[in-house]
Parts: structure tokens; C-alpha cells; sequence
């Protein structure tokens, strides 16, 4: 199967208190799941795109309420590794505060690592097939070469913001 994108990237589970009220004053939170990355591919697999999304969770249950949520959007998320040993990533949104993030140590930062390494991947590595838009937002030159564990890359036109 090809696509017309694939995204690598983080996506956290997301915390914020409903509206009119702080993270301070709140009774409950309201739970979602936040990531530049997987809302591209949602966005475009809602507009009829073939889109797969590449990453690592924690296989926690933030973990499975992200694959669940991309899942159902018809977002191809095969090579999502569940990392038993590292958490999901959490996001708080907190209106008039900011948004402070919790990731360090997160599943989805040895994911990184294993891009960067440069070294060879095996069958249980990401693997990606063609595709004609690749979409990371990484930190500026953190990707030395992109293409050991994601064939294709070189093929395709990556977007990268910084």
C-alpha cells in the first residue's frame, strides 16, 4: 500500500479543565490527545487521504486511547511501537496558565534515538513503504539520516518545521 503521508511524531495524552474554569478550580478534566503530527493525518484522512502515522507509545492506557482515537479515523498505525518500559506523554492545558508538558522520558523520545543512531532496523522497527509527503517536526539538524529505519524517505518530499 502506498500513501500520500506518512507523519512521525509525538502525541501526548491531554489534560484541560472544561471551559470557564482553571486547572486549579477544576472538579474533573477533560481528556483528549494532542500532537501536531496525528491531527495532520487526521485532518487529511477525514479529506479522503491515505495517511500512517509513526511513532512510540507507552503501552499504557494512554497509549491505547491514542491508537484507539487515530484508529477510527481510518489513520494507518502499524508502526507504532508500545514501548512497556516508557509512558505516553502527557500534555496539561491550562487556560490563561499555558500548556506545560510532561515527556521527559517518554515513550516517543526513544523513538528519536532510534531514527538518529543511524543504525540498521530489523523487522520489528519501522519500516515504511512509499509515499509522497513525509511530515516530522523534529529539532533542526537532530536527523542525521533519515532513511535507516524509514525507506522511503528519500523518495519522498519532507516537511519539516523547526
Amino acid at each position: 500500500m502506498s500513501y500520500d503521508l506518512v507523519a512521525l511524531g509525538e502525541t501526548m495524552l491531554a489534560l484541560a479543565p472544561a471551559h470557564g474554569t482553571s486547572m486549579r478550580t477544576a472538579a474533573s478534566l477533560l481528556v483528549d490527545h494532542a500532537g501536531a503530527e496525528s491531527n495532520t493525518v487526521v485532518g487529511l484522512a477525514r479529506l479522503g487521504l491515505r495517511t500512517a502515522w509513526v511513532s512510540s507509545l507507552g503501552d499504557d492506557a494512554a497509549g491505547d486511547r491514542i491508537l484507539d482515537a487515530l484508529s477510527k479515523e481510518t489513520v494507518d498505525t502499524r508502526w507504532v511501537r508500545r514501548d512497556p518500559q516508557r509512558p505516553t506523554g502527557l500534555m496539561l492545558k491550562d487556560p490563561g496558565a499555558g500548556v506545560r508538558y510532561y515527556r521527559t522520558g517518554s515513550a516517543a523520545r526513544t523513538l528519536a534515538a532510534t531514527l538518529t543512531s543511524g543504525e540498521s532496523c530489523t523487522s520489528t522497527d519501522v519500516a515504511v513503504p512509499m509515499t509522497r509527503w513525509f511530515v516530522a517536526i523534529i529539532p533542526f539538524g537532530s536527523i542525521r539520516n533519515p532513511d535507516p529505519c524509514v525507506p522511503g524517505v528519500h523518495r519522498a518530499t519532507m516537511l519539516s518545521c523547526h
